[in-house]
């Protein structure tokens, strides 16, 4: 006779490893640091002159960010992640071995190994990944989060609504007293990736070009580092043309200097208004309604009690005071009686004594009560918040979440893997 779970025999090392595996970058360290300790690029450099170069550059070298910068033109990109999946995993485990022997610099077999991924991570590479950390580098304790969940968990709260700006997709998460509702996730088809395009087509107004992927990943950061999110766009334009108000320079690994001005604020647009980069479809605001209207209607005031935003995009200037706005006059569009929820009492009651003998009319005076009792629902009881640190708080939450009594349930231990095979991981996995 076997039990459910395990009894976890602690690790030799009382601190976990957190990963937080993103499309675009990775956030390594340790759970009792309060930040990462590392952000490194979940990619591979790739020379393009493979012959030439394939012998100067070292392994560190392959997934190292410094030496993108220091390397313009010579060297293009390869996603480990691309579309919630991992292809090739002879590359995720050489990526796995650099995070915990070369940046991290320790024995695996000491440490428990907690990482995240994002909601459209596939279950296929989400079971091969616990499976290769057991079998590949002998990890005794292994537990894989969604992010939104840990964004949640950082935050102090159970049930809101999370906003997650990911590199390629924006997804609009509703979690209920800590678990996902996912048949009200949703999603838009573009992230960061697309403004960084963007605001490369924008940069060409000044006679500036890039094209290599490397290239693109200073463009990449220039956007970073000195976007904003403006209140009024039309105002800010007009006021652009007759001033030097946004103007900056921005040096570039060669030397070169480049001055940039409303393109600052332009290429965050389409957060906004897709159709912009060629997107039909609606802009992050609405995307939060898309998702609440798919809700249980009995959930929808607490869900709307809470909103985070997160992902890098989301560090912006401006943007929360943006999207309150756009979100306001979207909100006040809406007919109330799409608004309107009734209370937990009446919810519950609507469905009882159904089997009784006076049902008809017990269901037509509760419908009458529900109908003179609906609440609406107040935007100014909505708490929408950006982390200080929104691309590390999923690092942060996980970190939390780990020292919980509650994450042995949600965790694998190697005893189990080693006494149950695959189908333990198929048991308790979060899909």
């Amino acid at each position: 006779m076997t039990t459910e779970y395990f009894e976890f025999d602690p690790p030799l090392e009382e601190q976990q490893i957190i990963v937080d595996f993103g499309t675009r970058s990775t956030r390594i360290g340790f759970s009792l640091q309060e930040t990462p300790k590392f952000n490194i690029p979940t990619r591979k450099n790739k020379p393009i002159f493979h012959n030439l170069f394939k012998d100067i550059m070292s392994k560190e070298e392959q997934f190292s960010s410094d030496f993108v910068f220091s390397s313009i033109g010579n060297y293009r990109f390869e996603d480990l992640i691309q579309n919630g999946s991992i292809q090739d995993w002879d590359l995720m485990n050489s990526f796995i071995y650099f995070i915990l022997s070369k940046k991290l610099e320790i024995e695996a077999e000491n440490y428990s190994f907690f990482f995240t991924f994002s909601p459209i991570f596939q279950k296929s590479s989400y079971l091969t990944l616990v499976e290769n950390l057991f079998e590949q580098f002998s990890i005794p304790i292994v537990g894989g989060f969604l992010s939104s969940q840990m964004e949640m968990v950082y935050a102090g709260k159970t049930t809101g609504i999370v906003l997650e700006i990911g590199y390629k997709k924006t997804h609009c998460i509703p979690i209920y007293n800590g678990k996902v509702v996912e048949k009200s996730v949703t999603n838009l088809p573009f992230g960061g990736f697309d403004l960084t395009n963007y605001f490369n087509r924008l940069l060409t107004e000044n006679g500036y070009c890039f094209s290599t992927s490397a290239e693109m990943e200073i463009v990449s950061d220039l956007k970073e580092k000195t976007g904003l999110v403006v209140f009024d766009l039309e105002k800010e334009l007009e006021l652009a043309k007759n001033s030097s108000l946004y103007d900056i320079n921005y040096e570039l690994p060669d030397g070169q200097i480049i001055t940039i001005g409303n393109q600052r604020f332009r290429c965050v647009e389409p957060l906004f208004d897709p159709n912009i980069i060629g997107f039909d479809t609606f802009g992050i605001h609405q995307l939060i309604w898309e998702s609440l209207k798919k809700t249980p209607i009995y959930m929808r005031k607490d869900l709307l009690k809470e909103i985070l935003i997160c992902g890098s995009t989301a560090q912006f200037p401006g943007l929360k005071r943006r999207f309150v706005k756009e979100f306001s006059v979207f909100f006040d569009s809406i007919p109330s009686y799409f608004k309107s929820i009734p209370n937990e009492n009446e919810n519950s009651n609507e469905n009882s004594n159904e089997n009784s003998n006076e049902n008809e009319n017990q269901n037509q005076n509760q419908n009458e009560n529900v109908q003179k009792n609906y609440l609406e629902l107040n935007l100014n009881s909505t708490h929408i918040s950006i982390q200080d640190s929104p691309s590390i708080s999923p690092w942060k939450g996980t970190a939390l979440f780990c020292g919980s009594p509650i994450f042995e349930k949600l965790s694998f231990s190697i005893k189990e893997y080693e006494e149950f095979g695959k189908s333990i991981l198929k048991k308790k996995n979060l899909f």
